[in-house]
């Protein structure tokens, strides 16, 4: 210690900045990795059935609806959200019209006239997943603080 200063300080200041440099690059790789996941498996929850357009639906109700056009697959998108420098979302879900009501079931059609049990797809992808993005976070939180 030379006077009131102990050596060393600012190596040490410097080495936790940069490992939280790394944990930061680190949430932002896991978000992203964690939302692929959901995004493959909605999509491939959207394939166990096929049908023609106009048939009846094969997929009871609580499965996933059944494919016709793949509109809805192909509408599976991800957007993320950064809300500031340390501070991740993000979100999976579909570009089609018919995705949430598909989803979570209700009345459709014209004048609503039509009920649609539901038949999620994306919710169960979610949750088949989430033991998946668990372990991406660990491992990148991981690999960042060590170095």
């Amino acid at each position: 210690m030379a006077g009131d200063r102990v050596e060393g300080v600012e190596e040490w200041a410097a080495a936790v900045d940069a490992m939280l440099d790394r944990v930061r690059v680190a949430t932002g790789g896991a978000v992203d990795d964690g939302l692929v996941l959901i995004q493959q498996g909605a999509q491939r929850n959207l394939t166990f059935y096929t049908h023609p357009r106009g048939t009846p639906t094969p997929s009871a109700p609580g499965e996933p609806p059944a494919l016709i056009s793949g509109a809805l697959r192909r509408g599976v998108k991800i957007r993320r959200f950064l809300f500031g420098p340390n501070v991740f979302s993000g979100g999976v879900g579909s570009t089609s019209v018919y995705g949430p009501i598909q989803e979570r079931g209700g009345w459709a059609g014209a004048g609503h006239r039509s009920y649609l049990p539901p038949r999620p797809w994306l919710r169960p992808a979610a949750f088949n997943a989430a033991p998946k993005i668990r372990k991406l976070f660990v491992e990148a939180w991981t690999r960042a603080i060590r170095g």
